[in-house]
């Protein structure tokens, strides 16, 4: 990711950063497709061969690609230490900086909430399906086909020049069009248009957010900084998981049954019986990750990171 700011213009970053989480998405998504359909031609050593081939190839690309070499900047000369420094010093930038800071607590924050909600979506659809197989392979293709449209889409246009207002929207219609419709669902038709819109906002969204980042850090210190960044954001999806499922099966579920004490208010929108308390959790994930939008437009040092922070300078380019 951090090479991206070395080898494409500034207003390119949208686009890159589009195409980068495209590629990832899209592996996830049809590299199991392809072994399947190979495995029916070839045994286990075969695919391994091609694992071991496209492996080879991806090492020659990057030893024929010239990746140019960022210029010392003043913020990378007082960045070096010793090992331990280096481990440390990407948190510590983010935590010196409010901008970032918020954004980041922000985006773990949702992060979490995503998951809570994302490690449900497959015990939802077999509870309320009687363990329809089919049923749950099908909101899976459309949660990808999501996934993969969006990428394609934040890839071709860009995204907006608000990027921070991009990424703040994108969460916001993620979820409602996605988590909170997704979980009033309660048949395969009704879930789908749920399951498109829950992955489909979030290529955009790390589309727009990943390059204010890429713009504001300088690329000497990318390496670091961005690895903090993703830690932080990804050590939220255990977390996230860790909690959903006791909190389902302990409390939601149980509440939302025929005569749970949650059933008279809410069994209505999502009527009663199994998996309806996991329709509540994702409901009210979707209901606590919009109202992250607002909250973060509130805050000046996250509304305006873009002018607030500074740029780094061209000259970084220049090698």
């Amino acid at each position: 990711m951090g090479s991206i700011t070395l080898m494409v213009p500034r207003g390119q970053y949208g686009r890159a950063s589009g195409l980068h989480g495209l590629a990832s998405t899209a592996s996830s998504i049809f590299a199991p497709v392809v072994a399947a359909v190979l495995l029916t031609f070839s045994d286990i050593g075969g695919i391994l061969w091609i694992d071991l081939a496209t492996f080879g190839l991806a090492i020659i690309t990057l030893s024929i690609t010239s990746i140019p070499q960022p210029t010392e900047t003043e913020v990378g000369n007082n960045a070096k230490g010793n090992f331990f420094q280096d481990i440390t010093y990407g948190f510590k930038y983010i935590l010196a900086r409010p901008s970032l800071r918020g954004l980041q607590a922000i985006w773990m924050f949702a992060n979490f909430l995503a998951a809570m909600g994302n490690v449900l979506i497959p015990a939802l659809v077999l509870a309320k399906t009687g363990g329809d197989n089919y049923a749950l392979s099908g909101v899976e293709a459309v949660l990808s086909a999501g996934a993969v449209i969006g990428g394609i889409l934040i890839s071709t246009w860009g995204g907006p020049k608000k990027k921070v207002q991009g990424a703040m929207l994108s969460m916001a219609l993620s979820a409602i069009l996605g988590r909170i419709l997704f979980g009033l669902g309660g048949t395969f038709v009704t879930w789908l248009p749920g399951a498109f819109f829950i992955f489909f906002f979030i290529p955009i969204l790390n589309g727009c957010l990943a390059p204010v980042w890429l713009a504001k850090v300088p690329p000497d210190v990318q390496g670091r900084v961005m690895s903090a960044r993703i830690t932080l954001s990804r050590s939220m999806g255990p977390m996230g998981t860790l909690v959903a499922g006791p909190l389902a099966e302990y409390i939601f579920e149980p509440a939302m049954m025929q005569g749970g004490s949650l059933a008279p208010v809410f069994g209505k929108i999502t009527g009663t019986g199994p998996g309806a308390g996991m329709s509540l959790i994702l409901i009210f994930t979707g209901i606590l990750m919009l109202g992250l939008t607002p909250l973060g437009l509130s805050v000046p040092a996250v509304r305006d990171a873009e002018e607030l922070l500074p740029d780094f300078e061209a000259s970084a380019l220049q090698e």
